[in-house]
């Protein structure tokens, strides 16, 4: 392992042994130290591990290129051999398990994997999608408790035949497409109701011939509380306040540009303002000017 960035090559020197009987098979051997390196070994115990993690997270040539940053230098080569040397890790039989199908080759080669849902991991790799490999294949784990599936009959006929100690659920994916369908189909079943009831008073009198009487519901307010309302409020009466000035200086036969001047209003505005009685509501939503209906106006009652 590198020692403050540095890399480090340890010289080893090894006692070694001779057994002074001529009939024994191994006449020498080396001093061994297992924990530190094995034996023939290139590398320290340490330095493996930390190339296998390497390996693990980037692969070949992705973690020879970080290894050699981290100050270990080696070859994507001998980090692929470190791997296929792993032994993998011991690991319980699953208990909950997930099978689908998968595309071996888009379009045209179909197979099943298996995943372990508990761990999250794929467990097996099925060659078809046929309920008698599926058989087989749950024939030889009798500890199975839990099998997701998706809808196929091949898979529910699979799974009832290799493991029917397993509950059988849907994943859900197919669950969501389950309720999709089955809302699909109630909707169709009451579109004639739903259409009664979104015809009009005189549209529904038409078609059943008989008046039907309809409470509107209370159309929806907001309420800005009462900071919002009193700042509303102070905003109008300081409109209301400006209106009075504009027909004061208007009475006294100033003309509209010279009103302009003195309160920094438009022309526009001063013109409306003069030729109504009561102060017109103050309208908003751009130049177009007043407030424009959503789209949920039309359907308020």
């Amino acid at each position: 392992m590198p020692v403050s960035d540095r890399p480090v090559r340890l010289t080893l020197r090894m006692r070694r042994f001779f057994c002074d009987v001529d009939t024994c098979p191994r006449r020498t051997f080396a001093e061994r130290l297992p924990d530190f390196v094995p034996v023939r070994a290139r590398r320290t115990v340490r330095l493996t591990a930390a190339l296998r993690a390497i390996g693990f997270a980037s692969g070949g040539a992705a973690g020879a290129r970080l290894a050699t940053h981290l100050r270990r230098p080696t070859s994507g080569d001998t980090l692929l051999r470190i791997l296929r040397v792993t032994p993998a890790p011991a690991v319980p039989p699953p208990t909950v398990i997930g099978i689908d199908a998968c595309a071996l080759r888009t379009g045209s080669v179909y197979g099943t994997i298996v995943v372990d849902l508990e761990r999250r991991r794929p467990v097996d790799l099925l060659p078809d999608r046929t309920a008698a490999t599926v058989t087989t294949w749950l024939g030889a784990r009798r500890t199975l408790a839990v099998v997701a599936r998706d809808r196929s009959p091949e898979y529910a006929r699979g799974v009832s035949a290799g493991a029917p100690q397993a509950t059988q659920v849907a994943d859900r994916s197919h669950v969501l497409t389950s309720l999709r369908e089955a809302v699909a189909r109630y909707v169709q079943r009451v579109r004639p109701d739903l259409r009664r009831h979104l015809l009009g008073p005189d549209e529904q009198e038409q078609a059943t011939g008989a008046p039907l009487e309809v409470e509107a519901p209370p159309f929806p307010g907001f309420d800005p509380g009462p900071a919002r309302r009193a700042l509303q409020a102070a905003r109008h009466a300081a409109r209301e306040r400006r209106c009075r000035q504009v027909k004061e200086a208007y009475a006294r036969g100033l003309n509209l540009r010279q009103i302009g001047r003195q309160t920094g209003l438009s022309v526009k505005t001063i013109r409306l303002w003069v030729s109504v009685d009561a102060l017109p509501p103050a309208r908003r939503g751009g130049r177009r000017g007043g407030r424009r209906g959503g789209k949920v106006a039309p359907y308020g009652p």
